[in-house]
């Protein structure tokens, strides 16, 4: 079987990811979160506006980055029902929604409705 210029690309791509996450495994905590703030800024820009969902290979949801702006905005955010429906949309296992989209349809939700859930 020959294998194609872009499998033999892939393949020597894979290696190099490899001997790097091997090298990086090495690294103590403090130099590990100087390579995540660094990787972090190439690949969402020096000053982030929205929240960024963090996959893994197979597109299951780790976790996500929340930049300082929208963090602040959560943390005055004074409203039960929106801490309520954000804990419950964490252990759901439906597909993640952005925050800007679960904060406009709280807005748009009646309190009366949201107490009820």
């Amino acid at each position: 079987m020959k294998t194609t210029t872009n499998e033999t690309h892939r393949t020597a791509g894979q290696s190099r990811v490899q001997k790097l996450l091997h090298q990086i495994s090495r690294l103590s905590r403090e130099d590990k979160r100087i390579v995540l703030y660094k990787l972090l800024r190439m690949l969402l820009g020096p000053k982030p506006t929205s929240e960024v969902a963090i996959l893994d290979a197979e597109d299951e949801l780790f976790g996500y980055f929340l930049p300082p702006t929208v963090r602040l905005r959560l943390r005055k955010t004074d409203e039960p029902e929106l801490y309520r429906e954000l804990e419950r949309r964490s252990r759901s296992n439906s597909p993640p929604v952005p925050m800007e989209e679960v904060l406009k349809k709280l807005r748009a939700t009646p309190r009366q409705a949201l107490a009820h859930r």
